[in-house]
């Protein structure tokens, strides 16, 4: 097999996606604690006033969740306040954009 023939697990990940933003119903304050599932950290507790613990566990889930998980655990508005400054794989971000495209705004790094 040469290089060229071989595929890295970021392209081979699938990632899920809830069917509609209006199921995004996560808690907008206060503080969410994740399943082991989902963010493999021993404090898994965070605060959505916190900015970095906040991208920190969205993109936990956005990652790794099931649309269940991201329909529980998503806020649309804090999703959308952070979006742009979420460090994610751009498949993630991309699928997202694709799927939202009028609650996501492009960020000026296109798809990092």
């Amino acid at each position: 097999m040469t290089v060229e023939n071989r595929l890295s697990f970021a392209n081979r990940k699938v990632y899920s996606i809830p069917e509609r933003w209006e199921d995004l119903h996560g808690p907008d304050h206060g503080v969410l604690e994740l399943p082991n599932a989902l963010h493999w950290v021993p404090d898994r507790r965070i605060d959505l006033t916190n900015p970095g613990q906040l991208r920190m566990g969205y993109r936990a889930v956005l990652c790794e969740g099931l649309p269940k998980d991201q329909e529980k655990y998503l806020n649309p508005d804090l999703l959308r306040s952070i979006w742009a400054d979420m460090i994610m794989p751009p498949r993630v971000r991309a699928l997202w954009r694709a799927h939202f495209p009028e609650h996501l705004p492009e960020t000026p790094y296109g798809v990092l």
